[in-house]
């Protein structure tokens, strides 16, 4: 389910998986140099931004995601809503909206369990003749 959210909520085509990604430049004939989730390297969880695993009321930084948690969500899309009906938004920015924060929740879910990861660096080197 996270999958396709986050291909529809972040406009992304079909996302292949690590090994599928490793498999298809070695069948484009590269040489693989570094493949590194960059992710493993870092101190926080990358979705710590969309939600702050301490709380959102545990840092300043923290705080600053407000506007990306549940409730910010609903005030957002409620804004939306109101400035749509009012016509002061273009009609369809609710819709927005809502396929935007589908797609923050697969990415927050997606992080959790350790299945995506947007932080994915694959290096080829085209082959020596």
């Amino acid at each position: 389910l996270f999958k396709h959210q986050i291909e529809i909520g972040n406009g992304l085509p079909d996302i292949r998986t690590t090994k599928e990604c490793k498999a298809a430049m070695t069948k484009a004939g590269f040489d693989m140099v570094e493949d590194i989730d960059l992710a493993e390297c870092s101190p926080v969880p990358w979705y710590e931004p969309l939600y702050p695993t301490q709380g959102y009321f545990s840092s300043l930084e923290a705080l600053s995601s407000l506007k990306s948690s549940p409730v910010g969500a609903k005030v957002t899309h409620g804004l939306c809503w109101i400035l749509e009906s009012f016509r002061l938004a273009p009609k369809g920015t609710c819709r927005v909206s809502s396929v935007l924060q589908q797609g923050a929740i697969g990415l927050i879910a997606g992080g959790k369990l350790d299945a995506f990861t947007p932080m994915y660096l694959l290096v080829g080197r085209k082959p020596r003749k």
